[in-house]
Formats: structure tokens, C-alpha cells, sequence
């Protein structure tokens, strides 16, 4: 564990941050013959994964489990509990979905380091589902082809037909419109609409359209609140997963202020030498 180590080190302090970026399990709920278009499979995701045993194994506690927004965000709800795992139940909603047998889907994971261990997060993910029946085919790729794969607008972009390890910042000041516009709402060619989209919902669309019109901040509390719920009901543009924690080190002979929270961490507000 890197972090404990800089952290017992003498004469080094640390911070530590939780960064925006929001990373989630994309599935393509759109193809006919999808089973992920069946709410039950996608159900089934969200109960097969172990994402508390993620963060702690994988990440050595360098992240922090989210349900669809995180902690400082527009419209977070701390009555919104993640999915519990529950293999059984997993198994259990894909019999029900028709797939007592489970079946095999292709699983494309990223293997540039765009986030620490991401790569081996994607790799627990599709165990822990392959331990359920989604028997995954793990296609790795490099951070460019990754992202114009998903990339609905791209030639050869949008041929993503299974799962897919994905992410996308709620930004500053910690709203999930824009992203939601792109990850949930039907992808509209040409309409700016639903870019890496593997999700199609008439329901959600209408919501995130009124979203996207709405400024009244209260209102639009509201609204993110309404739509995360049946985001989450629906396992709709994806499996929200977490939120990678960032800690800093410096020797104590450097002066180091981060920039105030809310904020990117990958701002600095000063940092020098002492005097």
C-alpha cells in the first residue's frame, strides 16, 4: 500500500481528495438480441459486483462508492443505496430473464492507466460477473482506441455490443447533466444527444431534456434527484461503480496548498519552497 507508506514516512505530509471523475459500467441496452436490454440482466450486474471489495483490494481504499452522484454534487441523495452484493440474487434475476445457463458477451476493458488500477478494476468486475454466468470475453484496449470505440458519432465508433469499463466527469461545480445527456439519453445523430449512449429510454429522455432546460438551481435539484432514482430503478446508462481518490505527498521543506474543495485536485493553488 503506496499511500500508507508516504503516509508513515517523517518529514512528508499528504492530502487526500476525491476527484469528480465518475466511473461507470457501461452495457448496450439497445442492440434486438441484447440481454442487457432486459432490466433483470442489468439488475443482475448491479447485484454481482462486489464494488466495496473493488475499493479496498484493488484500489487499496482509493475510491469512494457513488450511487449515480456523488458527495458534493447537485442533487446527491443519501437515502440512495447502492445495489448490495448478492450473487444469488444475481443468479436468480437471469433465470428469470431467460438465461438460467447465463451466457457469454464481450467485455472491453481499459488498460491505460487513466486512473490508477483501472485496469484491474476492469478485470475484478468481469471475474466477479463470469462468477455469476455473464461469462466475459475481456477485450483490453489502449486509451485511444477506448475512446473513439464508444464514440457514437466517430466511423467505427458505437460497435460497442456488450460491456464496457467507462467514465465521465461530473466536473465543476459537480453537475450530472452534460454527462447523463451523453451516457443515458438516446443517442441523436447529429443532436448532440446521447455520444456514447448504448441506452435508449423515452421516460429518461424527457426528463433530461426538461434537465437541460432547467436553471432554477432548486428545481434542478429536484429533477436530478427524480432522475436518479429511475436511472438507478432502471440501471439505465450504465452501473455507477466510484470515484477515484487522490492523495498528494510532499517533503515538508515544500509549501503546498491544493486547491479548495469542491474542485479538481489536479489544480494547485501554491506550491513553492518554504523560505
Amino acid at each position: 500500500a503506496m499511500v500508507e507508506e508516504f503516509k508513515k514516512m517523517p518529514g512528508v505530509k499528504t492530502q487526500s481528495f476525491v476527484t469528480p471523475n465518475n466511473l461507470y459500467l457501461s452495457m448496450d441496452a439497445i442492440r434486438p438480441n441484447s440481454p442487457f436490454k432486459d432490466v433483470k440482466v442489468r439488475q443482475a450486474v448491479a447485484h454481482a459486483i462486489d464494488v466495496d471489495a473493488i475499493i479496498k483490494s484493488v484500489l487499496r481504499g482509493q475510491g469512494e462508492r457513488y450511487v449515480q452522484v456523488g458527495k458534493g454534487t447537485i442533487g446527491y441523495d443519501p437515502d440512495l443505496k447502492p445495489y448490495p452484493y448478492d450473487p444469488k440474487k444475481a443468479r436468480e434475476l437471469l433465470k428469470q430473464a431467460g438465461f438460467p445457463n447465463g451466457f457469454d458477451t464481450p467485455c472491453y476493458n481499459l488498460t491505460t492507466p487513466r486512473e490508477p488500477n483501472v485496469k484491474e478494476v476492469g478485470e475484478a468486475m468481469f471475474a466477479y460477473l463470469t462468477a455469476v454466468g455473464i461469462r466475459c470475453k475481456v477485450q483490453g484496449m489502449e486509451y485511444v482506441s477506448w475512446v473513439s470505440f464508444a464514440r457514437r458519432d466517430r466511423q467505427g465508433g458505437g460497435e460497442m455490443d456488450g460491456l464496457y469499463s467507462n467514465m465521465w466527469s461530473h466536473g465543476l461545480p459537480g453537475d450530472p447533466g452534460t454527462p447523463w445527456a451523453g451516457h443515458v439519453h438516446t443517442y441523436v445523430p447529429g443532436g448532440g444527444w446521447g455520444i456514447v449512449s448504448f441506452h435508449s429510454d423515452p421516460d429518461l429522455d424527457g426528463m433530461l431534456e426538461e434537465l437541460k432546460r432547467t436553471m432554477d438551481i432548486e428545481k434542478r435539484e429536484a429533477l436530478i434527484r427524480k432522475i436518479a432514482r429511475v436511472k438507478h430503478e432502471r440501471v439505465a446508462g450504465g452501473l455507477p461503480t466510484y470515484r477515484p481518490v487522490v492523495t498528494f505527498a510532499w517533503r515538508d521543506k515544500v509549501e503546498f496548498k491544493a486547491w479548495p474543495q469542491p474542485g479538481y485536485w489536479r489544480q494547485m493553488q501554491e506550491i513553492g519552497l518554504k523560505q
